[in-house]
């Protein structure tokens, strides 16, 4: 016999497997049974969690993709005021020797003109010597004479004392003029270039993502890619002395010329080494690297260049 249930709208017993009540024809609910059971604490939670898991997901993947833009912006930054300040240091160096060449050539001019006067008044007093020992000659002999000779010596030695003076006073202010233009081109080749550099600020997931990643030996990549462009340095530099002995024979604007030519050399041994601190940027965020490793290197790399652009710009302060 099967089992019985009461209508809830009529309130007549009908059986239980029955779909409407064979009295009032009322619809009867049944059970979803285990099914239902199973969808509302299994089937229901995991898709919930699926959906949660996928907007985190998401977010992170997004946050991660803002970073590395900042980060590859920031690095981008650095360089371009890194090339900025090699520029401003070329310019600041041609300045000063243009100033240099110019208090030389003054200062020249300034001895050639004195030197020219004094010769005149040598001339002028030695002439008029000469005329007062003749005259005194032809009036008198003896004493006469020999006054007029001692004088006309007198003359002779006052007009070469201040030809000597002329001559010392202009060398010093060579000297002068020389040691202050060479102090000023110092200066401004040693002027370090300032550089900026940023670290950006990581997301919590990302640090954790680094602090994963950190195991690997990042100071093998980091010294690789100073040998890779060290070498490029190493290497270009015999081309570039070439290159400046060749341009500086055909030069025909003088020392600013020189300069010139210098400056283009050791600008193309710069843009090396930027591009290699550069990559050493790159390599840090992309491998989860320290900036002290960084830092390390770059001053390494940096190091090098100083070194082999010393080369060409003493080749062209020998000139």
């Amino acid at each position: 016999m099967a089992k019985m249930i009461k209508c809830k709208v009529c309130g007549e017993m009908v059986a239980k497997d029955a779909h409407t009540c064979p009295h009032c024809g009322a619809r009867l609910k049944r059970s979803g049974g285990c099914l239902s059971v199973v969808f509302k604490f299994l089937i229901a939670p995991a898709i919930l969690f699926l959906i949660y898991w996928t907007y985190v997901n998401y977010t992170y993947r997004r946050a991660v993709k803002d970073t590395m833009d900042a980060y590859v912006q920031a690095v981008d930054e650095a360089s371009n005021s890194y090339v900025q300040a090699v520029n401003e240091v070329s310019n600041a160096y041609t300045e000063a020797v243009s100033e240099y060449s110019n208090a030389y050539t003054e200062a020249a001019t300034e001895v050639s003109n004195a030197y020219a006067e004094a010769a005149t008044e040598v001339s002028n007093s030695y002439a008029k010597a000469a005329g007062e020992l003749s005259n005194a000659y032809t009036e008198a002999a003896g004493d006469a004479v020999n006054a007029a000779a001692e004088a006309a010596d007198e003359a002779v030695s006052a007009a070469t004392e201040e030809i000597n003076n002329a001559a010392n006073a202009a060398a010093g202010a060579i000297s002068e003029a020389a040691d202050a233009s060479v102090e000023a081109v110092s200066e401004a080749a040693g002027a370090p270039a300032e550089t900026t550099s940023a670290e950006p600020e990581k997301s919590a997931a990302e640090a954790e993502q680094a602090g994963a990643r950190v195991e690997r030996n990042q100071s093998d990549g980091f010294q690789e890619i100073y040998e890779k462009y060290a070498q490029q340095i190493r290497d270009a530099t015999p081309v570039l002395i070439e290159e400046y002995k060749q341009e500086a024979a055909e030069n025909t604007n003088g020392i600013m010329g020189l300069a010139t030519i210098s400056t283009s050399k050791v600008t193309k041994l710069a843009t090396i080494q930027t591009s290699g601190t550069a990559e050493m940027a790159t390599y840090m965020y992309s491998h989860g690297g320290s900036y002290s490793d960084y830092d390390e290197w770059a001053k390494k790399l940096y190091a090098v260049y100083e070194e082999e652009a010393q080369k060409i710009t003493d080749l062209y302060m020998n000139q």
